[in-house]
C-alpha cells in the first residue's frame, strides 16, 4: 500500500512539474511609441520598490505602469532629458543620473518639484547603495559618497574612469568597467 501511495505521489508531483513549463522559456514583449516609449534607445533601467519599471533614454525618464509608458522631463523637475544612470534604493528614491547632474527622483509626478541637483558637472558612470541607504556614485573624477542631503568626495578612492571599488554590503545596479569580473551576488 505504501508503494502505492509513493508512485502515485511521485506520478502527481511530476505532472505539476511539467505543467508549468520547461525550465529557461520566458516570453518577450516589445514596447514603443504605441505604449508610450518615444525613444527606444534606452540607456539605463530600473525597478523601484513599488514596482514601477523606470527607463532612461536620451529623450527623457519614462515610467511604466504595467500598460503605458509616461514620459518625464525637464518640465517635471529633471535638469536635462538626457538620461544616463538610474539606480533605486529600498527607502523608494530613485537617483536619476543626466547630462547635467544627479537628482534623487521621489516618484512626484504633478506639480513639477524642484529637486536639488547634485554633481552638476560630472560624468556619471555607475551608482550603488547599501541596505540603509548610504550612496556610492562613481563618476570620472572619483568616487562620490553621502545621501539625499550630501555626497561627498571620497578620499583614497579611484580617480580614474574604470576603476571600481565595491564593498560586500552594498547593492549594485549600474558598475563601470573593469578589467576582469566583478561578482554582485549575495
Amino acid at each position: 500500500m505504501i508503494r502505492w501511495m509513493a508512485l502515485v505521489a511521485c506520478v502527481l508531483l511530476s505532472s505539476v512539474a511539467l505543467a508549468s513549463g520547461p525550465e529557461g522559456i520566458y516570453s518577450f514583449r516589445n514596447y514603443g511609441s504605441e505604449q508610450g516609449l518615444r525613444n527606444e534607445a534606452v540607456t539605463s533601467l530600473s525597478q523601484d520598490r513599488t514596482g514601477f519599471l523606470y527607463v532612461g533614454t536620451e529623450d527623457g525618464l519614462f515610467r511604466y505602469d504595467g500598460e503605458r509608458f509616461l514620459r518625464l522631463g525637464i518640465a517635471e523637475g529633471l535638469p536635462s532629458d538626457s538620461i544616463t544612470v538610474l539606480h533605486a534604493t529600498r527607502q523608494g528614491s530613485l537617483w536619476v543620473a543626466t547630462q547635467k547632474g544627479l537628482v534623487a527622483w521621489t516618484g512626484v509626478v504633478s506639480g513639477s518639484p524642484k529637486l536639488k541637483v547634485f554633481l552638476p558637472d560630472k560624468e556619471v558612470l555607475g551608482i550603488a547603495s547599501s541596505d540603509a541607504g548610504h550612496l556610492l556614485v562613481s563618476t570620472t573624477v572619483g568616487t562620490f559618497e553621502g545621501n539625499e542631503q550630501k555626497l561627498q568626495l571620497t578620499p583614497g578612492m579611484p580617480h580614474q574612469a574604470g576603476a571600481a571599488w565595491i564593498s560586500p554590503t552594498v547593492r549594485s545596479s549600474c558598475l563601470p568597467p573593469v578589467a576582469g569580473s566583478i561578482d554582485t551576488t549575495r
